[in-house]
C-alpha cells in the first residue's frame, strides 16, 4: 500500500493536538482511577512531553496504515497504554475495551463502504486465533504475560488482518481482471502476425505474376502488424517493479 506523506503529516499532527488529553488519561489511569479517568485534568510538564513524543511517533506510523481511522485510534490509545504500562506495568481494561468497540465500529463502517464484508470475518478470525494463542501463553507463562497483553494483541491482530488483505486488494485492482481484460482485448483487436507455416503452396502460387512493388507493400504491412502486436503484448506485462508493489514481498498500513 502506498504511503502518502500528507496523510502521515496530518495523522501525526492530530495525534500531537490531542496529546494533552492523552496525557490526562494516562495520569488518571496510572493513579488507578477507573471511573472518571476520561475527564480532562492538569498534568505535569514531564508527562506531557513524553506523551507528545509518543503521540508524534505513533501518529506518524498510523498515517501509513489502512483503514487510517482504525490505525489512528490505535495510535492514540496505544500512546496512553504505553505510558501507563511503562509507569505501572499495566494495560488497563478500562481503556482497552472502549478502544476495541471504537475499532469494531470503524471496521464495520469501512467494510460496508468498501463493499468488502468479508473483512469483518478476516478480522474476527485473526482476533480469535491470536487471542487464543496469547491467552494460552498467559496461562503457561504465569505472571510473565497478563490479560492486558492478550487484549492488546487480539485488537492489533484484527487490524493487521484487514490491513494485509486491503493492500493486496488494492494491487489486484491495479493489475487484476481489468488489466487482464485489456490484454485480451488488445490481442482480439489486433491482426495475427504472419507465421512461417502460413507461407504454403497456395500463397506461393498467389504471388506468381504479381508486380514486385505489390509484394514489397504486402511484406511491409505484415512486418508493421507483427511489430504492433509484439509491442502491445510487452506493454501490457506487469513489470517486476509493479509486482514488488503488489505485496510480492511484504505488506504496508
Amino acid at each position: 500500500m502506498s504511503t502518502s506523506w500528507t496523510t502521515v503529516t496530518v495523522s501525526a499532527a492530530l495525534a500531537v493536538a490531542v496529546s494533552p488529553l492523552l496525557a490526562s488519561w494516562s495520569a488518571a489511569l496510572a493513579d488507578g482511577d477507573t471511573g472518571t479517568w476520561w475527564r480532562p485534568r492538569r498534568v505535569d510538564t514531564a508527562r506531557l512531553a513524553v506523551v507528545v513524543v509518543a503521540a508524534l511517533i505513533f501518529g506518524a506510523l498510523a498515517g501509513g496504515g489502512g483503514p487510517w481511522p482504525a490505525w489512528w485510534l490505535l495510535a492514540a490509545g496505544g500512546t496512553v497504554l504505553a505510558v501507563v504500562d511503562a509507569q505501572r506495568n499495566l494495560l488497563p481494561a478500562g481503556l482497552v475495551y472502549p478502544l476495541a468497540l471504537l475499532e469494531a465500529a470503524v471496521l464495520v463502517v469501512t467494510s460496508l463502504t468498501t463493499h468488502d464484508v468479508t473483512a469483518l470475518a478476516r478480522a474476527g478470525l485473526a482476533a480469535l486465533i491470536v487471542g487464543a494463542g496469547w491467552f494460552l501463553l498467559a496461562f503457561v507463562a504465569g505472571g510473565g504475560v497478563g490479560l492486558g497483553d492478550v487484549r492488546v494483541a487480539t485488537l492489533t491482530a484484527a487490524l493487521l488482518a484487514v490491513a494485509r488483505v486491503d493492500g493486496r486488494n488494492a494491487c489486484a485492482a491495479r493489475h487484476g481482471p481489468a488489466h487482464r481484460g485489456h490484454r485480451r482485448g488488445g490481442r482480439r483487436g489486433s491482426a495475427r502476425p504472419a507465421r512461417p507455416q502460413d507461407a504454403g503452396p497456395a500463397r506461393s502460387r498467389a504471388r506468381v505474376g504479381k508486380p514486385a512493388h505489390e509484394l514489397d507493400l504486402a511484406a511491409g504491412r505484415r512486418s508493421r502488424t507483427s511489430g504492433a502486436n509484439t509491442a502491445s503484448r510487452s506493454g501490457d506485462r506487469v513489470t517486476p517493479a509493479e509486482e514488488a508493489g503488489c505485496g510480492g514481498g511484504s505488506v504496508s498500513s
